[in-house]
């Protein structure tokens, strides 16, 4: 397709998604009615200036707008857990396949959205030249680079922003996932066969916004939960990344900055400095002693439902404990092997377990559910939506015909 009919098409799209008439965008853009459909019969096409301008007005970037979306797929954006995390063509293709399903049956019980969430363009500043995260870095940035204190402070920023938008409380980690739902992002639990990727998450136009989890039973709730705000962060802080053609980030440099930058606003968004205030003399008198700082840290632990090590490290970055104690803590765990294990984990308390169950996939339960009430779903539809094999999607709608199904027995947490 031509790059003008290319433009024409996505500007439509737009202004049909955003109720945007021709004489509202001719006002916008000042230009008469006739110029501006002429644009949209892909006559001619917008200059740089405008593009800039239609980018600012439908908060989308300019690759998005110079997308071709005819035939091309789904991007998934994925964050390993190690260095050596692989995600696989055939698991792409896995989550592709998903996302395809979960518009096409959306769409037919007339419950489906292509809301996209706000986004922030940010610069960092690099050798002294202030560069475009999501735009130029990723061409230039050649080794291990920290985080300038400007670009920490505008991620918190925003974290707290979000805090407010989502009305998180204090105990923000389940309450992300229903809070990100009900603002239009599907959060889907799914087992990736694989415990060296955390998750994934796409963001497009066409297919609206998801994030996926790994639920595989090698990687802890608390782990899970963490990595939900991790997925936001990435959709929040590098969105043109998600559609671009033109950035590298195969760079591996450039991955580690921007899992940086999504680990600062994760830890922010559920883990705010008030939570900390009750806290503050026993944290005062454990600061550079691990015996006296593990107790304080495993409340905290318990109270905001996720992993010791993502407390530790939150303590430290907020200057409650030092690199030093930090360092320790992780010596003993690797003293002790359990790097991967979990102290009091969530899945050995039933109360907290229970309520994880009853929020997790549960879009994904209802729009079964409403499915099969339109008789609009199979078995083969429930078993790729669900993660579940055919027998088990076989027993799930015979369940649903005899009214029998409950969310909290929909899929299994181990």
């Amino acid at each position: 397709m031509e790059l003008e009919n290319v433009v024409a098409v996505n500007i439509q799209r737009l202004m049909e998604k955003n109720h945007l008439t021709q004489n509202e965008l001719g006002d916008y853009l000042h230009l008469s009615r006739q110029t501006i459909s002429k644009y949209l019969k892909g006559k001619t096409t917008f200059n740089t200036v405008q593009l800039i301008k239609l980018a600012h007005l439908f908060r989308v970037s300019i690759e998005q707008l110079l997308a071709d979306g005819k035939g091309s797929d789904v991007k998934v954006y994925y964050r390993p857990t190690n260095l050596d995390g692989q995600f696989s063509s055939g698991k792409k293709d896995y989550i592709r396949a998903y996302i395809k399903k979960y518009v096409e049956i959306s769409e037919r019980v007339g419950d489906y959205s292509t809301f996209t969430p706000e986004q922030y363009d940010l610069y960092a500043s690099i050798k002294g030249e202030k560069i475009n995260i999501n735009r130029e870095l990723g061409n230039s940035i050649s080794q291990k680079e920290a985080l300038d204190d400007r670009i920490i402070e505008e991620i918190l920023a925003i974290a707290d922003e979000q805090r407010l938008i989502l009305a998180l409380n204090d105990i923000a980690s389940i309450a992300l996932i229903p809070a990100l739902e009900k603002k239009g992002i599907r959060v889907v639990f799914l087992d990736f066969e694989c415990s060296d990727i955390s998750g994934a998450s796409v963001c497009s136009d066409t297919y609206g916004c998801f994030i996926f989890v790994n639920s595989n039973e090698a990687i802890t709730i608390e782990r899970q939960l963490y990595t939900v705000a991790h997925e936001y962060g990435h959709i929040l802080l590098h969105r043109s990344l998600y559609n671009s053609e033109y950035v590298d980030i195969s760079n591996k440099y450039y991955t580690d900055y921007l899992d940086h930058m999504a680990n600062k606003f994760a830890s922010r968004l559920v883990l705010p400095p008030a939570l900390y205030y009750k806290y503050t003399s026993e944290l005062s008198k454990g600061a550079n002693d691990l015996k006296l700082i593990l107790p304080v840290a495993m409340q905290i632990k318990q109270q905001v439902r996720l992993s010791l090590q993502s407390v530790m490290l939150n303590l430290r970055d907020n200057g409650y404990i030092t690199k030093a104690v930090v360092d320790e803590y992780y010596d003993l765990l690797d003293a002790l092997g359990a790097r991967s294990v979990e102290p009091a984990p969530i899945k050995d308390e039933k109360d907290v377990l229970d309520e994880f169950k009853r929020k997790r996939n549960a879009n994904v339960f209802s729009l079964v559910t409403k499915a099969f009430r339109a008789g609009s779903i199979n078995e083969a539809d429930v078993a790729l939506l669900c993660g579940i094999t055919q027998e088990e999607a076989k027993n799930t709608l015979s369940s649903l015909r005899e009214g029998q199904q409950k969310v909290d027995d929909f899929f299994t947490v181990k």
